[in-house]
């Protein structure tokens, strides 16, 4: 009974140590300015591996290597976590409770970028013409008095008209739009500020969800800022796991082709280039820190490459004057 007890003091003295480090890493974290997405998968990995080492102020690279090593991550993952443990380390050198970071030395696998994925222009225009004419709720033919197609049509509309993230729209409040001016002030990674417009029929879209928004609050006698809500919980925001599921959904009753958010994204940057669009002007509109993550876009649009051609001396097979 004693040595039962000793081993739960041990689990519970452990236990508590893992909450502590996770709750400190996790203060480091925000005050660096990363999202609450990025601090709850850093978090999920950093969880992991304190499983396997409790105390990672007497951690070696050998017990970072053998925690990899147990598991069949693909390279990715194995990226990220490499970077969660880097940062981890990092915090505990910063804050003086190591003076050395064990991880100095181990470098990330490389990862082949795969080219971004989108949708033609015809595509894209059956997918939102589309949204009201199916139904993707199954049989509760009682969530129709929500008209929970008029959200769901503003969402893909967003979506596609102002290029965001679906992380990034479902934190939109309604004071973030403007109908006069068709922008939207989105708060993208790490903070990043910037300025999104949208077409005609997304402004359309936008003012039959806010009006169906409101009755849906006078049902339930609650106020929310949010600008997209549930049918249950409307004093919180939409979960991007259910925007997640619509797209796909929508997209499969739709053009039979089952996409993520980011496939409108994606399609959003791609047209914008095909149509002539300046590459920064696009990265401001993405909220791209790198002009080398927006150049992905020109790979994908192999027409506009073949018309950039046609200003070099040799395209018409001519010879230059020089």
């Amino acid at each position: 009974d004693c040595a039962f007890a000793m081993s739960k003091m041990t689990q519970w003295r452990v236990s508590k140590m893992t909450c502590d480090w996770l709750a400190e890493f996790g203060g480091f974290l925000f005050s660096e300015g990363l999202s609450d997405g990025s601090i709850a998968e850093y978090s999920r990995i950093l969880r992991q591996f304190l499983r396997d080492c409790p105390n990672p102020l007497s951690a070696s690279t050998n017990d970072i290597v053998r925690f990899f090593s147990k598991r069949c991550w693909s390279p990715a993952t194995m990226q990220l976590a490499l970077a969660t443990l880097k940062r981890f380390f990092r915090f505990l050198v910063a804050e003086g409770f190591r003076s050395d970071d064990p991880t100095a030395f181990l470098q990330p696998p490389k990862v082949p970028k795969p080219l971004p994925r989108y949708l033609s222009q015809t595509e894209v225009a059956q997918l939102l013409d589309r949204l009201t004419e199916v139904w993707v709720y199954g049989r509760k033919r009682k969530h129709r008095q929500f008209r929970l197609t008029v959200r769901d049509s503003a969402i893909l509309e967003l979506l596609y008209s102002a290029g965001l993230r679906v992380g990034e729209l479902v934190k939109l409040k309604v004071s973030d739009i403007d109908l006069d001016a068709q922008i939207v002030r989105v708060n993208g990674k790490g903070s990043k500020e910037r300025i999104c417009f949208f077409g005609r029929v997304a402004k359309e879209r936008l003012m039959a969800w806010l009006d169906e928004r409101q009755r849906w609050l006078q049902v339930k006698k609650v106020a929310s800022d949010w600008l997209f809500i549930g049918k249950r919980s409307p004093l919180r925001p939409l979960r991007r796991e259910t925007v997640i599921r619509l797209v796909n959904r929508y997209s499969v009753a739709t053009i039979g082709k089952r996409i993520s958010p980011h496939w409108l994204r994606h399609s959003f940057a791609s047209h914008l280039l095909a149509g002539g669009a300046n590459i920064v002007a696009i990265a401001e509109l993405l909220g791209h820190s790198r002009l080398t993550t927006t150049e992905r876009y020109c790979f994908v649009v192999p027409s506009l490459l073949r018309a950039h051609y046609a200003f070099h001396p040799k395209a018409k097979g001519g010879e230059s004057d020089d």
